[in-house]
């Protein structure tokens, strides 16, 4: 397990030799569930809540880390569905969707995050 800015993350290694950073966070931060959906296009996400509060602290955080590398981050609130979040390159920060359980970009530098609990992560 590595710490980069405060984020407790364990990294996949397999995929460095094609110039993928892959990593899932601990729950050595805490939670990252936030309690509603926030941030449709074009906005930054902000939930609003005691309880949201330190979940949203933590995806900033995450944000700041990914961003030597990546000007977007991009998730979604997970749902159990099929639907899967196309990203172009026309935005940067952080954008969370609504109602989503994948991401997928050919743009260069943005950065896929999904959230996961009683599931498997696939890269």
């Amino acid at each position: 397990m590595s710490t980069a800015g405060g984020a407790s993350r364990e990294v996949v290694a397999e995929f460095a030799h094609i110039g993928v950073t892959a990593f899932t966070t601990t729950r050595t931060d805490g939670d990252y569930a936030l309690d509603s959906g926030a941030a449709a296009s074009g906005a930054d996400a902000l939930d609003s809540g005691a309880a949201a509060s330190g979940a949203n602290a933590r995806w900033h955080r995450l944000a700041a880390t990914v961003d030597a590398h990546a000007v977007r981050l991009a998730s979604a609130r997970q749902v159990h569905g099929a639907r899967v979040v196309s990203h172009a390159d026309d935005w940067s920060g952080w954008r969370r969707a609504d109602d989503a359980d994948g991401h997928w970009s050919a743009a260069r530098g943005t950065a896929c995050a999904i959230t996961v609990a009683d599931c498997v992560p696939i890269f």
